[in-house]
């Protein structure tokens, strides 16, 4: 009987232990960001639509990139830019970080160099971020789709605050 009373004390101790190893109570929640925005415009000129888009992710990274298409919501064409950046948020208020990023060959002046191209011909940009505050204020629509984001003014700049609009794209 004692054994009995023993094994039954042990299920019972151990019970808790076995329930709370749920894989769903295990995973962090995602943030409100997590996820792909883009904001996508029609170049006239260029007969073309450029795609920027911001690609959240759980690791407190982003990314930012520019792509090109030739229809609204086809595939990329190639590559204008990307960079990569770590990100906190606070309230309203997002701070990022500056990593690394890749962009085309005399991205400056596209009248001499490509427009875009393949990720693998791409070139690593150098850059400092130094000058500035590195901010944005963000907020999301009230059904979750559309994300608008003010980002700070360089101090050599008057035309602030700077407004960018993005539609999550999965």
């Amino acid at each position: 009987m004692k054994k009995l009373l023993l094994i039954l004390g042990i299920v019972l101790l151990s019970a808790p232990l076995i329930f709370s190893c749920n894989s769903d109570q295990d995973e962090e929640p995602l943030g409100p960001l997590i996820g792909e925005w883009e904001s996508r415009a029609y170049v006239d000129s260029l007969g073309l639509w450029s795609v920027e888009t911001l690609d959240f992710l759980t690791d407190s990274t982003y990314q930012l990139r520019q792509t090109f298409r030739e229809s609204e919501f086809g595939s990329d064409l190639g590559y204008r830019f990307i960079y990569n950046f770590d990100y906190r948020l606070e309230n309203e208020i997002i701070d990022y970080q500056f990593i690394d990023g890749f962009e085309v060959y005399m991205f400056p002046h596209p009248d001499i160099g490509p427009l875009y191209a393949p990720f693998e011909d791409l070139r690593e940009f150098l850059i400092d971020f130094s000058f500035g505050d590195s901010y944005a204020e963000w907020s999301l629509s009230e059904n979750q789709l559309e994300l608008n984001l003010s980002f700070s003014c360089p101090s050599y700049d008057g035309n602030c605050p700077v407004l960018k609009k993005y539609k999550r794209s999965n």
